[in-house]
């Protein structure tokens, strides 16, 4: 490789900008285009905000670093499940170090994807945007990742409901439709029951013959004047649909969510509660929604969904653009570049990382971190496409 293509790639990674138009997560703006929005029809409700916070944790260098090299974190630990991260496809070993060589030019990583959609009477614009463009969202990614899609939404039920309906395989990828109504506050809370194991949401008989939802993946969910029997009635029903084999152990997480109105039934902080109760690691959250700046009509600001798109280092988009296609080809780039950043090992006797080099370009030592026998480039750092990753490594 030349020295100019080595300056390069350095430069791709120490700007964050993004090699073959991919970047991180973080370094995505949504669109703030207008459109014309049909009727609400919603009832008068009011808004909770609420905040997810994260505890950053830190582990000390538990082995030490030789002249040259970068101490690492905690060993590999032993039963670690590395499937869906990938793999060196060759590995050599010389005086005490070994040499791990990727080759990216191939699917890499899992990725588990869950959209949630609001199918009510308000959503059919935006329910024809998504339909329209679910290729591009798709294509984008599928032969570079390993993809599995989930869509939550009900059946079209004219006037009342306005289903999404998706065939089973777009662009060659299988979709597993759950069909549940996604009314407009709803959302976050089915989301949480299917993602948890079935008994963590506890819902009881009421006199009138309903349920009541009294926890919710082992969070007790406060009495809400939106809680209808009709809204308890449908988490109650999708309670464990999702962890009862959709997620993959080491896939990435993404939830895209997809409403005009706010998160009443259970709101973003509740949801940050159960879903860390839910066992499926970290997630993101893209949420297509009403912010301040949206000019067309909406019922009230997704409060709720901005601040799970903030705190989980997702985006969230103005539900009043028009042009959701190349929004949801930026989605995919942004899922794909996440996909790149995680590596497993091939020795767990790993004492101290020496050198990480894409195309033969050194890596700054501070641009990736290592824990339980993965390499892992922080946020903005991302091999390009086609790119040929070393990672060479001391040994106990």
């Amino acid at each position: 490789m030349s020295y100019a293509s080595h300056i390069a790639v350095l430069l791709c990674l120490a700007f964050t900008v993004a090699c073959s138009g991919e970047q991180g997560f973080g370094g995505f703006s949504g669109s703030t285009a207008s459109k014309k929005a049909s009727d609400h029809n919603a009832d008068d409700k009011q808004a909770t905000k609420s905040s997810q916070t994260a505890n950053n944790t830190s582990s000390k260098d538990q082995s030490p670093s030789a002249p040259g090299s970068t101490p690492v974190g905690t060993k590999p630990a032993a039963g670690v499940d590395l499937n869906g991260i990938p793999h060196p496809d060759q590995s050599s070993r010389s005086n005490g170090q070994v040499t791990d060589t990727f080759n990216l030019n191939k699917k890499i990583g899992q990725q588990d994807i869950v959209w949630v959609i609001d199918n009510s009477s308000s959503m059919s614009n935006e329910i024809s945007y998504v339909v329209q463009n679910f290729d591009r969202f798709l294509n984008t990614m599928k032969d570079r990742t390993d993809i599995k899609v989930a869509l939550i939404s009900g059946e079209t039920k004219p006037p009342a409901t306005y289903g999404v309906d998706l065939p089973a395989s777009v662009a060659g990828v299988n979709i597993q439709k759950f069909s549940y109504e996604i009314t407009s506050i709803n959302a976050l809370g089915v989301l949480a029951a299917s993602s948890c194991a079935l008994a963590t949401t506890v819902v009881t008989k009421a006199n009138f013959g309903g349920v009541v939802l009294d926890q919710i993946c082992g969070v007790t969910v406060p009495p809400r004047k939106v809680a209808t029997v009709f809204h308890n009635e449908i988490l109650a029903s999708a309670r464990g649909v999702l962890s009862g084999g959709f997620y993959r152990t080491s896939a990435n997480k993404i939830f895209v969510i997809v409403s005009d109105d706010e998160a009443q039934l259970v709101d973003s902080g509740i949801f940050t509660q159960a879903m860390s109760h839910a066992g499926i690691g970290p997630y993101k959250v893209f949420a297509f929604v009403a912010t301040d700046a949206s000019t067309c009509s909406v019922s009230h600001v997704g409060k709720s969904y901005l601040n799970l798109a903030a705190a989980t280092g997702g985006q969230a988009f103005d539900i009043c653009a028009t042009d959701w296609g190349s929004t949801f080809e930026d989605i995919g780039r942004r899922i794909v570049a996440a996909a790149r950043t995680r590596f497993a090992v091939s020795d767990a006797s790993l004492k101290a990382i020496t050198q990480v080099a894409i195309d033969g370009a050194v890596i700054p030592a501070g641009s990736y971190t290592f824990q339980g026998g993965v390499l892992t480039f922080k946020d903005g750092v991302v091999p390009p496409q086609a790119a040929e990753l070393r990672v060479t490594y001391q040994v106990e």
